[in-house]
């Protein structure tokens, strides 16, 4: 499974994948796209947060920090639908920048400026169980996505 905060188990190995960069936005239209100046939690109260199922209530999340807390939560199942119920203008969220990088660029979408950080970074990891061992296919995909990490961290490094 690919999943954030796992904490090492007995049974367990991780793969350790990029890191993915997530917004706080809102759809231009919504009133909180007005708003002058740095928002605080409260300010985002009255308002919905749209969230993934599972998120508000689950200790993963909390270690990762996309859920703001406020008292109208709207639950959708993944982030596709999230993005899509931010831009009917139905409330604000965090996204992965990539997904709404062109709505970002557009002005479609504004990202909002919070007092704690607009920007949250999402350290995702890959979890499978050691017994049984992976077969084949898993072996294989396993050893694929490692390279691909090797490859993501060497170009970042280069950036830096």
């Amino acid at each position: 499974m690919v999943t954030f905060g796992f904490k090492p188990a007995e049974g367990f190995a991780t793969l350790d994948l990029p890191p993915i960069e997530s917004r706080l936005v809102v759809h231009q239209k919504h009133p909180l796209a007005s708003r002058e100046g740095v928002l605080a939690r409260a300010d985002l109260s009255e308002h919905i947060e749209l969230f993934v199922a599972g998120c508000a209530q689950d200790p993963i999340s909390v270690h990762h920090d996309l859920h703001l807390g406020g008292a109208h939560l709207f639950e959708v199942s993944d982030f596709g639908l999230k993005r899509q119920a931010i831009l009917e203008g139905v409330g604000y969220g965090w996204l992965p920048r990539h997904m709404i990088e062109a709505e970002l660029g557009r002005g479609e979408l504004v990202s909002l400026s919070l007092t704690e950080g607009s920007t949250r970074w999402l350290l995702p990891q890959l979890v499978y169980r050691l017994d049984p061992p992976l077969g084949l296919m898993g072996r294989r995909l396993l050893t694929y996505l490692e390279e691909e990490v090797r490859v993501i961290s060497r170009s970042r490094s280069k950036l830096i």
